[in-house]
């Protein structure tokens, strides 16, 4: 596994190099800058049966830091491990996110240790890689500064998937809550999840924040290929939209 993980990794670096995958790309909407680039971005799902859809959202989030042709050719890295027991990615849902299925790297390990060193190298590998993992159990402080550091040096973006009930402090530029929500169009339509920032860290700063009790209803956009903001929502119960007519 060492010499493929290197070699697509390369591959990935010499993609970039020469230009099939473009170096960075200016946020277009605030919705779309739900994650931090270059940095480690954690989702917790609100409860057990709240992990596939955590799943879905944690890589929504990445798709919208790229714009479409430029996420269709930057590789995407799955790491599976003992904390992902949801089964093995569905290409489908990958395409109607823009990531193509060509350009998949699954990434399977059997121990926390492997998971960290495969982690690090991917987001030190200069190629400004989407990163998803599925955690066994949070980051510790020692372990996320290391891979923050390595994320910082070759620009890799990770979505970090935490287990239910996580705590503790980690490095990680956001921490997002994540439950499943019906679509606004009376249940049929566009992804949709409830979405709460329990953490966000702002480089050169000492202070976290803003986070809050607000939830955010967020909607996956596919004619445009982003999370779009559907409405805040504070200690009410939600409603689908009414069609006009």
């Amino acid at each position: 596994m060492d010499r493929r993980f290197r070699l697509a990794l390369l591959e990935a670096r010499l993609a970039r190099l020469e230009g099939r995958a473009s170096a960075r790309t200016p946020r277009e909407t605030a919705e779309e800058g739900l994650f931090e680039r270059a940095s480690l971005n954690e989702v917790l799902p609100a409860a057990y049966a709240e992990t596939p859809a955590s799943l879905g959202l944690a890589l929504a989030a990445l798709a919208g830091l790229d714009r479409p042709e430029d996420r269709a050719a930057r590789p995407l890295l799955w790491f599976a491990g003992p904390g992902d027991d949801f089964g093995e990615p569905y290409p489908p849902g990958l395409a109607r996110l823009g990531f193509a299925a060509n350009r998949l790297i699954r990434v399977r390990v059997r121990r926390e240790g492997d998971m960290l060193w495969g982690l690090e190298e991917a987001l030190r590998a200069r190629a400004e890689l989407r990163v998803v993992a599925a955690l066994a159990r949070p980051l510790s402080l020692t372990a996320s500064r290391r891979l923050l550091l390595a994320a910082e040096a070759g620009g890799g973006t990770a979505a970090l998937l935490l287990p239910v009930h996580a705590a503790g402090a980690t490095v990680a530029a956001t921490r997002w809550q994540v439950r499943a929500a019906p679509s606004p169009d009376e249940g049929v339509g566009d992804a949709c999840w409830r979405v709460r920032l329990l953490r966000r860290r702002r480089r050169g700063a000492s202070a976290q924040g803003p986070a809050g009790e607000t939830e955010t209803l967020m909607e996956w956009d596919h004619a445009s290929h982003r999370l779009r903001l559907v409405a805040a929502l504070r200690d009410r119960a939600w409603a689908p939209r009414r069609r006009a007519g």
